[in-house]
């Protein structure tokens, strides 16, 4: 099986350090700014996406719309002035998750790897906890 992959969508020139704590927890991390091309959003397991909560239904559906896409996790990276409300109304329009851009990096780590835990179908490797037995 291969390592889970991470797609990580930022449109800003200076992107966030969120894909630099993926990389450290284990995953595969590829960067874009643009609208990603059909073998980047194939060969992610994931897709992290920074949008304007105005913008992510129109996203969420255009990503979910693409072939192949299937039951890849969508996660959106949103800013931290999003209320509750707004929040679910991201995942009614298609997102698995939302996560807002002020939270601690390694806050958006922990939920990727939750979701893919939660999910049977799952077809890579999860990065390794980091844990050690005592022995």
């Amino acid at each position: 099986m291969k390592q889970c992959a991470v797609l990580y969508i930022d449109p800003r020139k200076q992107p966030s350090g969120h894909h630099v704590v993926l990389k450290r927890i284990g995953f595969v991390v590829q960067v874009t700014s643009t609208w990603p091309d059909d073998d980047s959003l194939l060969a992610a397991d994931v897709v992290v996406v920074r949008v304007h909560l105005a913008r992510a239904p129109m996203v969420a559906a255009r990503l979910r719309a693409r072939a192949g896409f299937g039951r890849r996790l969508l996660i959106a990276l949103v800013p931290s002035t999003v209320s509750r409300t707004e929040r679910r109304a991201a995942i009614v329009s298609g997102f698995d998750d939302v996560a807002t851009e002020r939270s601690a990096p390694r806050e958006l780590g922990i939920r990727v790897l939750r979701q893919l835990r939660a999910r049977v179908d799952a077809d890579c490797v999860l990065p390794q906890d980091g844990k050690r037995s005592a022995a």
